[in-house]
């Protein structure tokens, strides 16, 4: 319907015009002006309608190339990536990611390079959030676990040093547990079962 419309208006301011001329040839100035006035018409419908389209298509490009973005590098964008893959103007790139960034919690990062300085965005994104629960989860594993490891160490110590000893340098206690521990047979299978 919408391509169809310049072509019926201008049709009709044409016909109009033609009509105009016929029904009265003194009045060709104004037909003439009509028709004019019908091509300007149309001409302003149709670049309007090129501005929509090239808008939607400028859009949906850049949208495409921000998701890729995104995935691909687990939330960093690049506004000058995201410029040239998405062949959008440098400004208009930077006022989306500004925004974007306000609204969804992402950070501005400016990093140092050689020629001066770069801009990136860091977006909030669930790769981030999974690595982060799972360095949380190790060093809440190795806190829990760390006072059970030195136990072990000096446990493990106190053996080998009672096994050095003789049973004549052990205190009673552990020469009582030295014998118990060395006259019983070992038998692991029964002991397990």
């Amino acid at each position: 319907m919408n391509n169809l419309m310049p072509k019926v208006s201008f049709l009709l301011g044409l016909s109009l015009a033609s009509l105009g001329v016929v029904m009265n040839p003194k009045a060709i100035p104004m037909a003439a002006a009509g028709a004019g006035a019908s091509l300007m018409a149309v001409s302003v419908f149709v670049r309007q309608h090129k501005n929509v389209i090239d808008d939607e298509q400028e859009a949906l490009m850049a949208t495409q190339t921000f998701s890729s973005l995104y995935e691909t590098n687990k939330g960093l964008v690049s506004p000058e990536q995201l410029s040239i893959n998405s062949n959008t103007p440098l400004p208009r790139v930077i006022n989306f990611l500004e925004k974007l960034a306000t609204e969804t919690g992402g950070q501005k990062i400016t990093v140092p390079t050689d020629s001066g300085s770069t801009v990136l965005y860091s977006f909030p994104h669930p790769q981030g959030a999974l690595d982060q629960l799972t360095n949380n989860a190790i060093a809440w594993a190795e806190d829990q676990t760390k006072p059970l490891l030195q136990e072990l160490a000096q446990l493990k110590q106190q053996v080998a040093l009672a096994s050095m000893l003789q049973p004549s340098q052990l205190t009673q206690e552990q020469q009582t547990v030295f014998k118990e521990q060395n006259s019983a047979p070992v038998d692991p299978w029964n002991r397990l079962v």
